[in-house]
C-alpha cells in the first residue's frame, strides 16, 4: 500500500514536468560570419540564414488567442553580437511616439526582446524599440522584475513599410552576462504592443492569473563559439546649441 501511494504522488509530478517541458518552444539562431547592416531593412543575405518566428500569443485583451496581426522574427549572430530582425505586420496604421530614450512606450506600439544569457530561469536583460526608433533598454530579476535604470550600448533602426513596420537589434555580447562554454542555450522571449487594439501578444505567453516571466522564456539554441566579453563599451554623442 505504501508503494501505490508513493506511486500515486510521483505519477503526477512526472506528468506535470512533461507537460511543461512541451509547452516550451526551441528557437534558432543562426551563425553567419558578416552580420546585417542595422538600417530597418531585411534585405541583407544573412537574414536568409536564419529560420522564421511567429505564432505570438495575445496577453491582452483576448488572453490565450493568437495575435491578430502576423510578427516574424529572424536572429542571426556574429562572433561580436547578436541580431534581431522583425517584421511586424499590420494592417492598420503604425501608432509611433517621438520621445526621450527610456521614456514609457505604453502609448506606442512596440517591440520587446528579452534575453535570459545565463539561462537561469531568473534574470536577463530586455531591449526594447517602436516604430520612431526610440529605445527603452532594462534588467530582469527574480523571475517578474524589471529595472529600467539600467542602461546598454546597442544599435537599432527601424522602418514602416506598407503592411506594417521593421525592426532591427544589435545587442553586443559586451552587454549581457554568461559564462563561457562551447555551445550555449539561452532564454528569449518576443513581446508586442499594438497601440490601437490595447494588444500586447508574446512568444510565449504568461496566461493571467499565473506567475513567472523570465522562468517561461523559449529556449534559443544554434549559438556555438561565442565567448563572455567584458562588459565595456563606447557609444559616440554629441550636443549641439545655436543662440
Amino acid at each position: 500500500m505504501r508503494v501505490l501511494a508513493v506511486l500515486a504522488v510521483w505519477l503526477p509530478v512526472c506528468f506535470s514536468l512533461t507537460v511543461s517541458a512541451q509547452e516550451r518552444p526551441t528557437v534558432r539562431a543562426a551563425r553567419v560570419e558578416k552580420g546585417p547592416v542595422v538600417d530597418g531593412s531585411l534585405d541583407d543575405a544573412a537574414w536568409q540564414a536564419a529560420p522564421e518566428i511567429k505564432g505570438f500569443t495575445q496577453h491582452d485583451p483576448d488572453d490565450g488567442k493568437p495575435s491578430t496581426e502576423e510578427t516574424i522574427v529572424r536572429i542571426v549572430y556574429t562572433e561580436e553580437a547578436i541580431y534581431f530582425g522583425a517584421l511586424l505586420k499590420d494592417r492598420s496604421k503604425v501608432t509611433t511616439l517621438l520621445t526621450r530614450r527610456d521614456n514609457s512606450l505604453s502609448e506606442s506600439d512596440y517591440l520587446k526582446v528579452s534575453i535570459d544569457a545565463e539561462h537561469d530561469r531568473l534574470t536577463g536583460a530586455a531591449f526594447m524599440v517602436n516604430p520612431s526608433n526610440v529605445q527603452v533598454d532594462m534588467i530582469l530579476h527574480n523571475d517578474i522584475a524589471e529595472d529600467t535604470s539600467w542602461d546598454a550600448v546597442w544599435e537599432s533602426a527601424t522602418r514602416i513599410v506598407d503592411g506594417g513596420w521593421v525592426a532591427e537589434l544589435r545587442i553586443p555580447y559586451s552587454q549581457l552576462r554568461y559564462s563561457d562554454r562551447s555551445v550555449h542555450t539561452w532564454g528569449i522571449n518576443f513581446t508586442r504592443r499594438i497601440q490601437r487594439n490595447n494588444e500586447n501578444a508574446r512568444l510565449v505567453n504568461t496566461p493571467k492569473g499565473e506567475s513567472g516571466a523570465v522562468s517561461r522564456f523559449a529556449d534559443l539554441v544554434g549559438l556555438e563559439g561565442i565567448r563572455a566579453r567584458r562588459r565595456f563599451e563606447l557609444s559616440p554623442y554629441a550636443v549641439a546649441r545655436s543662440d
